[in-house]
């Protein structure tokens, strides 16, 4: 059984699984929204200075486990109460059950209002962007891609010569949700991997200056202790960078 049918009956189409929502209500739905989009915690949101922007994309790089997932599950959760679709191009698998038990009793309902990609393999990846182009107009306000380069990793060579055509997929894939969230007014958040940089020893974001260019708010991801995620503010265009607060990753998602 899929994760999927865990929440709610879905057509699945070469790795895309759609929940879908109520015609009679989209219309409704497909409106700008002004005002930011909230994440389900009270010190991200300040940290962000009211919540995820509209008309950006938001990375959020980190470690494993650093709680990059459940910010996007959260946010996600957040965005369908408020009337608005989302969408979550999932390159890990996605959680029906850590969905469910975000959204509580609501889920079934909620997921209604869910459209999942499971793409294979990194031009499938580029192929939901312009999917979800498509279905604009139809009250999508949230596009989450995660990780967004699993299989730009997966995909890079020893020889950096042979790593100029995935560099281009993924450029064309940044600018395509780049693309998405001007025209539509959308909130765009990706998760992104990391590297050890052997000069500096940090671990730093992959794609570098591609995907540092593209993304308006960058926030990165650590281990504050067993269930504490510290999120640190690396690039804004309207807060102060290095600020950082503390986080809670509980049974209700990201706190």
């Amino acid at each position: 059984m899929t994760c999927e049918h865990n929440i709610n009956n879905a057509n699945n189409t070469n790795g895309v699984f759609t929940l879908m929502a109520d015609t009679d209500t989209d219309n409704e739905k497909n409106m700008a929204i002004d005002k930011r989009m909230h994440s389900g915690s009270v010190n991200l949101d300040d940290l962000l200075g009211g919540g995820f922007e509209h008309g950006i994309i938001t990375q959020i790089y980190g470690a494993s486990g650093t709680g990059k997932t459940n910010i996007c599950m959260s946010l996600a959760v957040e965005c369908i109460r408020t009337g608005v679709r989302v969408v979550i191009i999932d390159t890990d698998g996605f959680s029906a059950e850590r969905f469910s038990q975000i959204a509580g009793s609501d889920a079934r309902e909620m997921a209604r209002d869910l459209i999942i990609y499971e793409p294979a393999d990194f031009h499938q990846q580029y192929s939901a962007i312009t999917d979800v182009e498509k279905l604009a107009g139809t009250g999508i306000g949230l596009i989450i891609v995660d990780s967004a380069t699993l299989y730009y990793r997966m995909g890079l060579v020893p020889d950096d010569n042979g790593n100029v055509h995935i560099r281009r997929q993924l450029v064309e894939m940044l600018a395509g949700l780049h693309r998405l969230a001007r025209k539509f007014n959308m909130v765009v958040v990706i998760t992104n991997q990391v590297y050890t940089d052997v000069e500096s020893g940090e671990l730093q974001p992959l794609g570098g200056n591609l995907s540092e260019h593209l993304s308006k708010t960058i926030i990165k991801m650590e281990r504050a202790g067993r269930d504490k995620r510290r999120a640190i503010l690396i690039k804004h265009r309207s807060r102060a960078e290095g600020q950082s607060v503390e986080l809670t990753i509980s049974d209700k998602g990201v706190e």
